[in-house]
C-alpha cells in the first residue's frame, strides 16, 4: 500500500465554522439577564471553542492517506431519501418541542425511551433501563453537581 503526504485546505473550514458558532454562543450567553443562566452556555461554548481549535490545529498537519482501494460495492444511487430525512428532522423537532413542553428532566428520558423502543427496536426493559440511567445522569449532572436549574417546560411551570 502506497502512502502519500497530503494536505487539503478544505479541512480547515468545519473547525473554523464551529469556532465561530461557539464564539457567537458565548456572546449570546453573556447577554442573559443573570449570571446563573449564562454559566452553562458559556461553559459549553468554551468547551466547543477549545475542541474546534484543537481540530483546527490537527487539520493543519498533513495527513497520510492511503491510495484509494477499489471496491466491489456500488454506492446507492437514485432519488434523494426524503422519507428518511423527514423522519430524522421530525425526531429532532419532536425532541425540541418536548423540551419546551415538558422540560429537560422529562424530555430526555422519554425521547430516549421512544427512540430506543421504536427506532432501535430495543426491548422495553432495556429501553426503560437506559431511560432511567439518562434521567439519573441528567439530574445528577445539572441539579446535584452543577446546582443549575434547568428549563422545566411550559407544563412544568404551570403545575
Amino acid at each position: 500500500m502506497k502512502l502519500k503526504l497530503e494536505w487539503d485546505p478544505k479541512r480547515l473550514v468545519p473547525p473554523a465554522v464551529m469556532a465561530g458558532v461557539s464564539i457567537g454562543y458565548m456572546i449570546m450567553a453573556n447577554g442573559f439577564g443573570d449570571d446563573g443562566s449564562a454559566q452553562a452556555p458559556f461553559l459549553y461554548g468554551s468547551a466547543l471553542l477549545g475542541l474546534s481549535l484543537l481540530v483546527f490545529l490537527l487539520a493543519l498537519v498533513p495527513g497520510l492517506k492511503p491510495a484509494p482501494k477499489r471496491t466491489r460495492l456500488k454506492h446507492p444511487e437514485g432519488p434523494f431519501p426524503w422519507r428518511a430525512s423527514l423522519a430524522i428532522f421530525g425526531m429532532i423537532a419532536g425532541f425540541i418541542a418536548l423540551v419546551f413542553l415538558a422540560g429537560f428532566y422529562v424530555a430526555i428520558p422519554l425521547f430516549l425511551f421512544l427512540f430506543l423502543k421504536w427506532v432501535s427496536r430495543l426491548s422495553t426493559v432495556h429501553a426503560l433501563i437506559f431511560a432511567a440511567v439518562a434521567y439519573a445522569f441528567t439530574w445528577g449532572m445539572f441539579a446535584h453537581f452543577l446546582h443549575l436549574e434547568v428549563f422545566t417546560g411550559y407544563l412544568g411551570a404551570h403545575l
